[in-house]
């Protein structure tokens, strides 16, 4: 599993690649990453488009957890979540649902990139 992540500073949005297997270890990693390269505050498009999961609803409520109280210590920018694996976009969404329901971070499960790309320039950040 790779991920790889560049900030458009022009544009001011973090662009994110995934490939492989999404598992809950390697998006703690990426969660890791972001926060020590002080980008989590940045809208994100996160390409899941070649990447698969093995989450569980369990390790969704766990990053969701997380994801909250990651927020309550700093600013959190939307993440655009890009999938066409049926069970990534199924889990993208049940974390961007469930943050909403606990009022974290803003995701949301898109099948195309101009699609996410047009809700995260639409997006008022909370």
């Amino acid at each position: 599993m790779a991920i790889r992540s560049r900030f458009d500073a022009q544009v001011g949005i973090l662009f994110t690649t995934a490939d492989g297997l999404l598992s809950f270890a390697v998006i703690q990693e990426h969660l890791d990453e972001e926060t020590r390269s002080d980008e989590i505050a940045h809208p994100e498009i996160f390409d899941a488009t070649q990447a698969r999961t093995d989450l569980t609803a369990e390790e969704v409520r766990a990053l969701v957890k997380r994801l909250v109280e990651m927020s309550h210590n700093r600013r959190f920018g939307p993440t655009a979540v890009i999938c066409t694996n049926e069970v990534v976009c199924g889990m993208a969404s049940m974390l961007g649902i469930l943050s909403d329901i606990a009022d974290g971070p803003q995701v949301q499960a898109f099948r195309t990139f101009d699609e996410g790309l047009n809700w995260l320039i639409r997006v008022k950040p909370r």
